[in-house]
């Protein structure tokens, strides 16, 4: 599993010639299938589009770099529906609160893992804030099934609260056993 975060910045070179495109910029995903669509790897700006890699084009993502087949697999944003829907409505779940069905605050989202391999979202990592992450640590939210993302707030279903409250996973907490 990786970081979402560990993959921005990562420079992004061609199997086929080797040279240098760009740097992963972002990490698009689709929440209602907890997968990566795309990296993006130029924002664009007044007179240039957005361009992106789907995902499937990506041949490997390493410790030290993305590595594509060749410059045919970074296109313009538009280009893929699904990858122009996800920019138009720039939704972030970073920073984002999570709450479940049922009405509870799990916390805010700081990072999303993923399997390199696939694209899959494995599950996000949640502070409940810095007095919460003091005694407890982060805590480690599996990808539910169905992930409801909203223009303010995420919802999951209550049992995803409820794993994770169960679970102890780092701070003073875990220190004093």
């Amino acid at each position: 599993m990786r970081r979402a975060k560990e993959i921005i910045g990562l420079p992004v070179l061609t199997f086929r010639d080797g040279t240098r495109i760009d740097a992963v910029k972002d990490v698009l995903f689709d929440p209602a299938s907890n997968r990566v669509l795309a990296l993006l790897v130029d924002e664009g700006g007044w007179f240039d589009e957005a361009r992106v890699i789907p995902y499937n084009r990506v041949h490997t993502v390493g410790d030290d770099a993305v590595i594509i087949e060749d410059r045919s697999a970074v296109i313009p944003a538009s280009r893929d529906r699904a990858v122009a829907r996800a920019l138009q409505q720039n939704r972030v779940i970073t920073s984002m609160r999570v709450y479940t069905e049922d009405g509870r605050d799990l916390g805010t989202i700081g990072d999303m893992f993923l399997e390199p391999g696939t694209g899959e979202v494995k599950g996000y990592e949640v502070s409940g804030g810095f007095l919460a992450e003091t005694l407890r640590g982060k805590k480690f939210m599996p990808a539910p099934a169905t992930l409801t993302m909203g223009r303010d707030v995420t919802f999951v279903p209550s049992e995803v609260g409820t794993e994770m409250e169960q679970a102890v996973t780092g701070g003073v907490q875990k220190a004093l056993g």
